[in-house]
Formats: C-alpha cells, structure tokens, sequence
C-alpha cells in the first residue's frame, strides 16, 4: 500500500533536488524555503490530520501542495502581535500575506478539489500523482513566485480582482482592508507613496489595524 513514505522518496529523489537547482535554500520535511533580499518564497507539502483525510475521504499519504510569499517590506501585522513583527528566518505559510495552492489536472476522483493530491485511488497509478505534482510545483509553482518579484508585481496581481481570485487565498473582497492594507505597502515598496498613503489610509480607517496604527502611519507618513 502507499503511505507517505513513498511520498517523501519521491520528493527527495525527483522533487526537492530541482528546487535547489532553483534557489530553494533550506528543504526540511515537506517545507522548502527560498530567500530573496526583500521576500521568502516557501513551498509545503502539506500532510491531513486523521480527522480531515476522513471527512475528505483520502487515504493515507495523500496531500495539498500549498505556496506563500512572505514579503518582508510588509508590516505583518496580521500574523504576528505588537511585540514581535520581526518574522522568523523561516516563516510558515501560515504567516504569509501571499497564499494560495496548487491544483492537479486530471479529474479523478470525481467531486474531489483539484486542490487535493489523492494516492491510492483506484485507477490512478502512483507515478501519475506525483508527476502530476512535479509538473505542477515546477512549472504552474514557479510561475506563482515569478509574480510577486517585485513589488509592482505584488501590486498588479493584488488590484486586479480577477487574477487575485485566481491565485491567492483569503484576499477578501476589492476594497477589503487587508487588500487595501497590502497594496499600500506595495506600493510604498515600488516608491510611489501617495497610492500607498491612500491604501493605507483606507486600512487604517476599518478599524482592523488599530494596535498596528502608530507605526502604519509612520512608514505611511500620515498625520
């Protein structure tokens, strides 16, 4: 039967030795990490509690394959309290602004997310889940990264609801004070601060920021 340990072969022999080859700098477990001076890139496989993988009804071994970019030119002051905005050397996914997944092309099993990487399914062999992953983290992965290379990038994506939709998750909706919040520091970022100054504001304004707000107006420059 397939587990998870012929998953963590199949990574360390066909996976994770292309991601160095990419720049991926530390490759723990299921995580790898790829630092940029003003960003972390970070690819996870990520495993089901017992509990999900039978309300999912997947068997053992079966997985989501999950990206995020923490951009370390954003205040993250959604995932970390007053007392520690500092982020780790290597942030989760959880902690990242970023997120989203990567999603498989064949159909099978029917009524499944494609966001869902299922093993041992009937009629789906090994090899074609994993090549399937492969292809996915090397090529449709990268492609995600290539998207948040500079803060014009960040910011292109975040304004444009439907390619946002497309590729992240939790973004809200348009005028959602954590998109508001985002695409002013990008844009603070890429150096043009009066779109910055009005995001930020907007953010500011929901009330969801208030511990942040002294050193949001600050790196803002507002009143």
């Amino acid at each position: 039967m397939v587990d998870s340990r012929d998953v963590n072969r199949y990574l360390a022999a066909e996976i994770w030795p292309k991601l160095r080859d990419l720049g991926f700098d530390s490759l723990q477990g299921r995580v790898a990490h790829r630092t940029h001076t003003d960003r972390i890139d970070i690819l996870e496989f990520t495993t089901f509690s017992s509990y999900d993988a039978q309300l999912l009804k997947l068997k053992p071994g079966s997985f989501a394959i999950s990206v995020g970019c923490h951009l370390k030119y954003v205040l993250n002051a959604v995932a970390f309290p007053p007392s520690g905005i500092t982020p780790a050397a290597k942030p989760s996914i959880s902690v990242c602004l970023l997120r989203g997944a990567l999603r498989r092309r064949y159909t099978p099993p029917a009524g499944l997310s494609r966001g869902y990487w299922p093993v041992g399914v009937k009629g789906v062999p090994f090899e074609k889940v994993m090549a399937g992953a492969r292809t996915a983290v090397l090529g449709e992965g990268m492609r995600w990264f290539d998207r948040f290379e500079t803060p014009g990038g960040v910011y292109r994506v975040v304004a444009d609801r439907k390619q946002s939709s497309r590729l992240l998750d939790f973004m809200g909706a348009p005028d959602s004070p954590i998109r508001n919040y985002l695409l002013g520091y990008a844009a603070l970022a890429a150096k043009k601060r009066p779109t910055g100054r009005k995001h930020l504001r907007k953010a500011l304004d929901s009330g969801c920021f208030d511990e942040h707000a002294r050193r949001i107006r600050k790196d803002a420059g507002l009143p």
